[in-house]
């Protein structure tokens, strides 16, 4: 995951990674389970700040933070179908949808769950990803 994360996203400030019982303790606050894939990229680097190799800047979240962070913006309020991880720093958050782990771009202002766009059906897509067309 580390090779990963240097080859895509050089620019990407990493932090050390997190602790199996802090990463236990966000999915019980959460009520879901991170897919594998996000729970290696956490214990690889607790959070990611920066631009990845695409261009698009990147603020995922520690997973200290993600309970807090998902009710301080009032996910459980409005986005009951989604978990938020991070933000691309312009408005929007990086959530993945609790039904199949895929994941969304959605505004935080005049939250609507129709206003999310699919942008990969796994974390490290999201990470290879190209900019989704009409993603500004």
């Amino acid at each position: 995951m580390l090779a990963l994360l240097k080859e895509l996203g050089p620019k990407l400030e990493l932090r050390a990674g997190a602790e199996t019982s802090a990463i236990a303790e966000a999915q019980k606050a959460l009520a879901w389970t991170f897919p594998e894939v996000h729970v290696v990229f956490l214990r690889t680097s607790n959070s990611a700040v920066g631009m990845l190799a695409s261009g698009d800047c990147v603020d995922l979240w520690p997973v200290e933070q993600l309970s807090e962070l998902n009710s301080s913006y009032q996910f459980p309020e409005y986005y009951l179908e989604v978990v938020a991880f991070g933000s691309g720093g312009g408005g929007e958050a990086f959530v993945f949808r609790r039904s199949n782990a895929h994941i969304a771009i959605v505004p935080f202002i005049g939250m609507a769950i129709d206003e999310a766009v699919d942008i990969a059906p796994a974390f490290t897509g999201f990470l290879r990803r190209p900019r989704p067309a009409g993603w500004e």
